[in-house]
């Protein structure tokens, strides 16, 4: 049974979004009746009213070599050096449910080719309504330092970036969502023998914000690492990783800490798969939470898939609130609650940060962390 009425006009009107305005109109938007969305319904906030947008004007001046603006009716590519080619590519992500989704609603589409033995920073400012795909490939030995913006406003968003890293390439991701109106993205990175893949995260806010994270470790001794927190009030983030082993001596590491005030929804959901050939393998995975306020909600599903019989894995899952003992103690010492608190929570989110290396991107985030806090902490 066709169900095209029901489908709201978000697909692009490109051949890939055809492929999936035709795919979805036959099976429906991915709601709870699908287990990768038993905790977000896409159907029901792809269906709200998103399109216009309320735009919180900001301007920010290029930050590194490469800097693409991403806007509802196109991408700008600002600066470029030697070593390093953009140009024009077309999304093919037509993989599963989610994949197909965000392919669909893709408008515009860039690729980067970074040569071997290269140092390159990409900024990626993400501006309300702007639905783009962005690949890049890291060649042997190079460096590549991103960041990814998303600015504040509403509307619906969508965004993709997929990373192929050669043997023994180093790239670095900061990334901070801070949209307040619907967005799904997607993040894939596949890395050849000795590359290393490491990502800070930082959330805050949305009407409804999927984020999928994808990484193959397919070469021997590939190393990812990922360190995120959300901090929410009256809205709902879905953070959503896989992690694959595929080749022996691979190390994977993911920390996860969230705050959760009232009417926040949030969902943990990650896996490590090790596969049959992958000893040697060692992965841990940690997502802990904070809840504020009774009002508040946090579902969590870690999952380990191994095949392999010579490894080292674990995880780890704890939701609960602050300290009363350690509370009283402090206020009994002349603090006040509200700094109290906020001292409390800002130590239990430290752990993810102390990984960032560079201290003006650290104290850049850490001052956001701060002012969000303010507003979730009374």
């Amino acid at each position: 049974m066709a169900l095209t009425n029901a489908l709201p006009d978000i697909f692009a009107p490109t051949k890939v979004g055809a492929r999936a305005r035709d795919y979805f109109s036959q099976n429906g938007l991915p709601n709870k009746r699908n287990e990768d969305f038993h905790f977000t319904d896409l159907s029901r906030g792809l269906s709200q009213e998103t399109e216009n947008a309320i735009i919180f004007e900001e301007n920010p001046a290029p930050i590194a070599e490469i800097e693409m603006r991403l806007f509802e009716d196109r991408i700008e590519v600002i600066g470029q050096k030697i070593g390093v080619c953009v140009e024009e590519t077309a999304p093919n992500l037509d993989r599963d449910v989610f994949q197909k989704l965000i392919g669909g609603m893709t408008r515009f589409s860039k690729k980067i080719v970074i040569d071997a033995n290269c140092n390159v920073a990409v900024s990626i400012i993400r501006f309300p309504n702007s639905r783009a795909n962005i690949e890049i490939a890291v060649g042997e030995n190079a460096t590549l330092n991103l960041v990814e913006k998303q600015i504040c406003g509403g509307g619906l968003s969508s965004f993709s970036c997929s990373i192929s890293q050669a043997e023994n390439s180093q790239v670095q991701v900061q990334t901070q969502l801070l949209g307040n109106g619907v967005d799904l993205s997607l993040i894939k990175a596949s890395l050849e023998s000795g590359a290393n893949y490491s990502e800070i995260l930082m959330a805050s806010g949305g009407k409804m914000v999927r984020r999928n994270l994808e990484i193959k470790l397919q070469g021997e001794g590939a190393k990812a690492e990922f360190g995120g927190v959300y901090l929410l009030a009256n809205s709902h983030f879905d953070f959503s990783s896989n992690i694959e082993h595929l080749h022996p001596n691979c190390t994977s590491h993911e920390v996860m800490r969230g705050v959760v005030a009232n009417g926040a929804h949030a969902v943990f959901q990650g896996k490590i798969l090790v596969a049959r050939d992958a000893q040697k393998t060692m992965g841990n995975m940690e997502h802990r939470a904070l809840m504020l306020e009774d009002g508040a909600r946090v579902n969590a599903k870690p999952t380990l898939e191994i095949y392999a019989d010579d490894v080292e894995c674990s995880h780890a899952n704890t939701i609960g609130a602050l300290d009363e003992s350690a509370l009283f103690y402090m206020q009994s010492r002349g603090i006040t609650k509200a700094s109290a608190k906020a001292l409390l929570t800002q130590a239990f989110l430290a752990q993810v940060f102390d990984a960032i290396s560079d201290e003006a991107a650290k104290n850049e985030i850490l001052g956001k962390v701060e002012i969000v806090l303010r507003g979730l902490i009374k």
